[in-house]
Formats: C-alpha cells, structure tokens, sequence
C-alpha cells in the first residue's frame, strides 16, 4: 500500500472494516461530520454560494464507502478506497504533488450489461487471501467445488454464502 502510494498519482483514500447497516453506532462514527455540516452545506448550496464541500468531502467518501448492508455481514469484509487523481488543474480534487507521478492505467470489464472501471493494485504480489465465500448462486454446489479445486493446497479456506439466492 505504502508503495502504491509513493509511486502512482491515486493516493490511498482509506482501509478500513466495513461497518454494517444494522450497527447505527458504526453509521454514526462514519457519517458523523457529514451529518453535523450537511444543513449548512445545502442552505449555501440553495443560496447560490459556495456549499464548502471540503468539509465533509473525506467524511462522506469514507462512510459511503464502508457502510453496506447487513445482509452480507458474513464477509466481515475489509475494503480499501483509491482513486486515481484529476489532470485537470480546475478539479476539486487537483492535487499539483501529483502532477509528476505516473498514473495507472484506468481497464474495464463487463458485470451484466454495465462496464465496470478499474485500476489494478499491487502488479504481481499475491493478496493474502484467507478465506473465499462463494455466493449465492443456481449453481452453488458446483461453483463451490470448482473454486475448492482451485485452491486445494493452498491453506485457503472456501464456504457458501448463507445469503439466501433469490434469482
């Protein structure tokens, strides 16, 4: 991570747990900042004057980003936030440090019908992956056994998702 940072111009925005829906205390922890500067930023917003979005700009990228749905507490999932900066001196989110740092490759793959943006992270090095949930899915039993085939060996554990399938 350090390395990423160091070398690409997308710092690291945030690693953290993921705080779940159903633990209002967590939401509250997240959003906190938002919640407090939120009516004045809109009030500003609604009068024609600058809304002073840097004040919860972090706070909300952070909450927004690690709070998801109870449902899929079972992952315990840890996320990490990177974005890669603007070239654009006029952004919001310039950064003039960054301006000599090379910037990733910005690739695409299909998820259904949309196109999903992506940067690759940390080149070769492997992730250290313990534990692998197979998702809910028709054919479960079968994705379940191809991923344990995979990773026979490798000290990785594989489970089914309890998350009922509702397709």
């Amino acid at each position: 991570m350090e390395h990423e940072e160091s070398v690409f111009a997308h710092p690291v925005n945030h690693i953290g747990d993921v705080k779940y829906d159903d633990d209002d205390t967590g939401i509250e922890e997240a959003f906190c900042k938002v919640f407090k500067h939120f009516r004045e930023i809109l009030n500003a917003l609604y009068a024609g004057q600058e809304p002073g979005y840097k004040k919860i700009f972090k706070h909300f990228v952070h909450g927004s980003t690690l709070v998801k749905h109870h449902g899929f507490r079972e992952e315990n999932e840890v996320r990490i936030v990177v974005s890669p900066r603007p070239t654009n001196p006029d952004s919001f989110f310039y950064n003039c440090a960054d301006v000599s740092k090379p910037r990733k490759a910005i690739r695409y793959r299909r998820r259904g019908d949309s196109e999903v943006r992506y940067i690759e992270l940390f080149g070769e090095a492997p992730l250290p992956i313990k534990r692998i949930i197979v998702g809910p899915s028709r054919i479960q039993n079968l994705n379940y056994q191809t991923i344990s085939d995979l990773v026979t060996g490798s000290g990785i554990e594989v489970v089914k998702s309890e998350i009922p399938f509702l397709g």
